[in-house]
């Protein structure tokens, strides 16, 4: 098809909304200048797929050969045979193709070969502009500073552009991601390492004036991953904030680490109103120093009316290595609002956490909630300055099954005064 070296208002093929074409083996597209509408080529609305034909010779003011227009869909499996060259964005991006916000391009690191020698008044857009979504893959390969569209190993995107795409939901990291702003997820996104031996971090590079990763609307799925700088690191907020109903699974080998929260509670994390699930993961090193809830706090949310929860199966709230202990003033490990709760459900350890004040472990607020159901967990070698070395629960706080059942694993604690291991109050379930 060939446009004869002639002007047009408008491209020469026009791909519209519920149509699709096909370029094969040996077609080829050429010589066509939109001097109005962008496509100087091929404008599609629809659905495009290239795999063998060529394009070259266009112009228009962007996408000197295609414009992929909102709702729009371009597939690229190109072949040694194809080529987009020598076509020009006149005004504006995309020499070679330009994808709108709110069109998807399949195949872009593989075609990076075939898409060339283009030209475009805007510098850097000469082959591609995309504004719209490249990254087509569910599961995405990310590193700091990658430009490709995560497809494989060779061709990885960065963790940003990973975070914009609404097709993809699996970052498999290939480095350690530092992170300047914080991020918010709105979606189900899985962040894992690509190698689980050699587990990978997402960190603050700076002093953040919000958390690291706030959850909201949405869920986070870790493993094999650490959150948190090697090294203690502090700000005024917690390092992962989970809120608005939003699920928080750290799963195994996923640790969260080494964050002060200089005022307020929840050094590590903090729930309002919203889910944590710790299935094979740890949390060490985090603290309130001013405020409550040193490694995780549970939150009520008033306004959805929506207690927090938090579930622990073969992991670890501490370490067993003392010099990792979570720490506040309340609450060392856990802090447990009102209408909020605590659920062991087997190989659970709460070990060498600290308290200036009560419950070295764990603190249950009024209305707060702990059930132990199985016989495999541990609360032990925690430290209270005051009163529940392993757990201090107010009055109308509730311990499932029993006081008895609960005591035979909360061990080994120790408190400055009244009691070595643990307090409750008017424990209505007692």
């Amino acid at each position: 098809i060939d446009g004869n070296n002639m002007s047009r208002l408008g491209s020469l093929i026009s791909v519209h909304a519920d149509s699709n074409m096909n370029i094969g083996e040996d077609a080829i597209i050429r010589n066509s200048t939109s001097t109005e509408s962008d496509g100087g080529a091929i404008w599609v609305e629809g659905t495009m797929y290239i795999g063998e034909g060529s394009i070259y010779g266009s112009s228009a003011p962007n996408g000197g050969a295609i414009y992929v227009a909102p709702g729009g869909y371009l597939s690229l499996y190109m072949d040694d045979t194809a080529k987009i060259q020598n076509n020009t964005a006149t005004s504006g991006a995309g020499g070679g193709i330009y994808i709108a916000e709110g069109a998807t391009l399949s195949g872009y690191s593989d075609s990076i070969p075939f898409v060339t020698g283009n030209f475009a008044e805007i510098p850097g857009t000469e082959n591609f502009a995309l504004y719209g979504n490249w990254l087509s893959a569910g599961m995405v390969y990310v590193s700091q500073n990658g430009t490709g569209d995560g497809s494989s190993l060779e061709f990885p995107t960065s963790f940003a552009t990973a975070l914009s795409s609404t097709n993809s939901n699996v970052f498999t990291l290939l480095e350690d991601i530092s992170i300047s702003v914080g991020i918010t997820l709105n979606r189900y996104i899985v962040i894992e390492s690509e190698n689980p031996t050699q587990k990978r971090a997402i960190y603050p590079s700076e002093t953040l004036s919000t958390p690291l990763i706030t959850i909201s609307e949405g869920s986070l799925y870790l493993e094999n991953v650490f959150i948190g700088a090697a090294t203690q690191t502090s700000s005024i907020e917690s390092l992962i904030k989970v809120e608005n109903e939003s699920t928080l699974f750290v799963g195994t080998g996923a640790v969260i680490r080494n964050h002060t929260r200089t005022s307020g509670n929840g050094g590590g994390i903090y729930a309002n109103g919203s889910q944590i699930i710790f299935d094979g993961g740890e949390i060490y090193d985090c603290s309130a120093p001013q405020g409550n809830g040193g490694a995780v706090y549970l939150a009520y949310d008033s306004a959805l009316q929506s207690g927090s929860s938090l579930s622990i199966t073969n992991s670890t709230i501490g370490s067993t290595d003392i010099a990792k202990k979570n720490s506040a003033q309340n609450g060392g490990g856990i802090f447990v609002e009102n209408l909020s709760q605590i659920n062991f459900l087997g190989s659970a350890l709460v070990q060498n956490n600290t308290a200036l004040n009560n419950g070295g472990g764990i603190y249950i607020a009024a209305g707060g909630s702990l059930y132990m159901q199985e016989t495999t967990n541990s609360i032990t070698g925690n430290t209270a300055g005051q009163i529940g070395g392993g757990a201090y629960m107010e009055a109308e706080g509730a311990l499932i099954p029993s006081e008895e059942f609960f005591s035979t694993y909360c061990t080994g604690n120790t408190a400055t005064t009244s009691s070595e291991f643990y307090v409750y109050v008017n424990n209505p379930y007692g």
